[in-house]
């Protein structure tokens, strides 16, 4: 067991979590109706409109037990039975367990909600991110739970899910807790497509303000 170290670590190189290359990603089950995407650009044409939490106004350091987090207009909740934890390795700021042996509980979404991912890697108690840091993933929605393993270290990159269910909740753990935290970079939300009935009305609404609008003029 780990816990992280109250100095941040300061390197000259550019760095960014979100340019990581493709992450190795194997399934260990699939119960789900999820489909998961292993290219970002492939996950947000898929997904449509998407909203994303950088973590950048994270200060370093204690961050509770919980936080209610915001991607786009889609809020959410991220714990941790030990506490979170704002790291920053060259100028970025990512979020982790405290103690490595916790797993990072993601929850919280509306129930419209139908996709999520992110860039998700190990990080050891100095912030640094961990090369083959392996992190088992689970994520559950209406219809079951998909279980995997994400692992690439300085390699990996971003992991989508979507699903035709509501997604419920996720959960990052380290594979090798003695090694490394569980950490994250950059959550993406898939903001919920209205019903038929919703979107009607919206168009509806949006016809009758230049009726509306002439009507004052008079």
């Amino acid at each position: 067991m780990l816990s992280k170290n109250l100095a941040a670590v300061t390197v000259a190189a550019v760095f960014s979590l979100a340019n990581y290359a493709n992450a190795a990603v194997t399934v260990v089950s699939n119960t789900s109706s999820i489909t998961i995407y292993e290219n970002q650009a492939q996950f947000a044409a898929a997904a449509g409109s998407l909203g994303t939490d950088s973590f950048d106004d994270l200060e370093f350091g204690d961050q509770g037990i919980a936080a209610v987090r915001q991607a786009g207009s889609e809020s959410y909740t991220i714990a941790a039975g030990q506490g979170l934890w704002g790291s920053e390795y060259a100028g970025n700021r990512y979020l982790s367990s405290a103690d490595s042996s916790d797993l990072l509980l993601f929850s919280g979404f509306s129930a419209a909600t139908r996709g999520l991912g992110g860039t998700f890697f190990g990080s050891n108690d100095s912030g640094e991110p961990v090369a083959r840091g392996a992190i088992n993933v689970t994520v559950t929605d209406a219809t079951g739970v998909l279980v995997l393993t994400v692992s690439g270290g300085i390699n990996q990159g971003f992991v989508g899910f979507l699903s035709t269910a509501a997604v419920q909740a996720m959960t990052l753990q380290a594979q090798a807790p003695d090694r490394y935290f569980p950490s994250v970079d950059d959550i993406s939300i898939a903001a919920p497509v209205p019903e038929p009935s919703t979107a009607a009305m919206m168009l509806m609404g949006a016809a009758v303000l230049p009726l509306l609008r002439r009507r004052k003029e008079k």
